[in-house]
C-alpha cells in the first residue's frame, strides 16, 4: 500500500522526511522533483560534514558528523564496467545515472556508475551540499596505483573547485620526482596533511615552494634541507622523520636571532629519530633557560629573542608512541 505523501499535513510530512535516513532523502529527492522542494522547505540538517576519498578504484563520499563520529553509510562512484544488472536512474546534475544500493559489513553503500568520474563526482558534491547544506570537510587523496595523468587532473580539480576547504590529505607511495611534482603544484588554503612517501630520495632536489595560511603537516622530510625549511610558507608547520643534524638545526637558530623568522610563521615542529646533542644545537645562542617552567612531557625549554625584538621558544621533546623518536618545538612570538 503506498502513502498519499503530500495528502497529509505539513507538519506529518516535515515528521516523516525527518525521520529518514540520508540515502532515502537523497534518492527521493534526486528522483521527485516534488519532493526535492518540499525538503529544501521542510528539512534542515544540522552537524554533519562530508569526506570525500579519491582512490584508483573509486571515489567515495562518508557522512560524519561534526564531532567525527562516521556514519553507517557512503555514496561510491564506480566505473561502469562494474555496474550490475539490477540498477535504478537517479538524476546528479544533468546527467541520469545508473545507480544501486549495497550493504557491506553493516554500512549501507550507495554505488553510482560512470566513467567520468570527476564531472560526476562535482555534480554529485554539488548536489549533496544542495540538498543537506552540508559542507566539504576534507579531500583524502590516495596515490596509490594511480597514473601520473590521473593525479594531475586530481590535482588541478582540487585547485580550481576545492581550494579553500577546511582539509586536503594526500596519502600512499609514489616516485620522487611524482612526490616533488605534487608538493609543488598542489594548493589548499588552510590545512595540507601530506602524509605522502616517496619510493626513493633525490639529495640534489630543487626547492619547492610550499605555502597555505594555516597548517602543514609533511610525514617524510628527511629531504628537506635549511634553505627547504625556510621556502615553507605557513603558520604552523610539522615535520616528520628530519634528517637535519645538530649543526645545521644551530645554524637555523643563530639565522633566526639575526634575522627573526620566516614570514606567518607561529610554530614550527621537527621530529626525528635518536636523541638531539644540546650542546651543540644551543651553542653560541645566549637566551633564558626556562626548565623551572615547562610542562612535564618536555625535556628542555628554552627562549631567546630576535633582533627585532621577537620571542623563540625551543622545547626539546620525547615523542609520546615513540620513545626513540625526539623533536623541537619552535615557538615564535611573545
Amino acid at each position: 500500500m503506498s502513502l498519499p505523501l503530500f495528502r497529509l499535513p505539513m507538519l506529518v510530512i516535515k515528521l516523516i522526511l525527518e525521520t529518514m535516513g540520508f540515502f532515502d532523502m537523497f534518492v527521493l529527492t534526486r528522483t521527485s522533483s516534488k519532493t526535492k522542494r518540499f525538503f529544501e522547505r521542510l528539512v534542515t540538517i544540522r552537524n554533519h560534514e562530508l569526506i570525500l576519498f579519491m582512490e584508483s578504484k573509486d571515489f567515495a563520499f562518508d557522512l560524519q558528523t561534526k564531532s567525527g563520529d562516521i556514519l553507517g553509510s557512503e555514496i561510491v562512484l564506480v566505473p561502469e564496467k562494474y555496474r550490475p544488472d539490477d540498477v535504478f536512474i537517479l538524476k546528479i546534475g544533468s546527467t541520469d545515472v545508473a545507480s544501486a544500493f549495497s550493504n557491506k559489513k553493516g554500512r549501507i553503500i550507495l554505488s553510482i556508475y560512470s566513467d567520468t568520474s570527476m564531472y560526476t563526482g562535482t555534480q554529485l558534491c554539488n548536489a549533496l551540499r544542495e540538498e543537506f547544506k552540508m559542507p566539504l570537510q576534507q579531500i583524502v587523496m590516495r596515490l596509490d596505483d594511480v597514473a601520473v595523468e590521473t593525479y594531475d587532473y586530481w590535482i588541478t580539480w582540487n585547485n580550481t573547485l576545492f581550494y579553500d576547504i577546511p582539509a586536503l590529505t594526500v596519502m600512499g607511495k609514489c616516485s620522487f620526482s611524482a612526490y616533488v611534482w605534487i608538493l609543488k603544484h598542489v594548493r589548499t588554503k588552510h590545512k595540507l596533511d601530506f602524509g605522502l612517501e616517496p619510493t626513493e630520495y633525490d639529495n640534489n632536489v630543487e626547492i619547492v615552494e610550499i605555502q597555505t595560511d594555516e597548517t602543514i603537516f609533511i610525514d617524510h622530510g628527511r629531504w628537506i634541507n635549511v634553505a627547504q625549511l625556510n621556502s615553507i610558507k605557513a603558520r604552523d608547520i610539522t615535520i616528520s622523520e628530519v634528517f637535519l643534524t645538530d649543526s645545521e638545526i644551530n645554524m637555523f637558530l643563530k639565522n633566526w636571532r639575526d634575522r627573526g623568522v620566516a614570514s606567518g610563521w607561529k610554530q614550527l615542529d621537527i621530529h626525528f629519530n635518536g636523541e638531539a646533542d644540546l650542546d651543540i644545537v644551543l651553542e653560541g645562542i645566549d637566551g633564558t633557560e626556562e626548565d623551572l617552567n615547562r610542562p612535564a612531557d618536555i625535556i628542555h625549554q628554552f627562549s631567546f629573542n630576535s633582533r627585532n625584538g621577537e620571542k623563540c621558544t625551543v622545547c626539546y621533546v620525547r615523542n609520546d608512541a615513540d620513545d626513540s623518536i625526539f623533536g623541537f618545538e619552535f615557538h615564535f612570538g611573545n
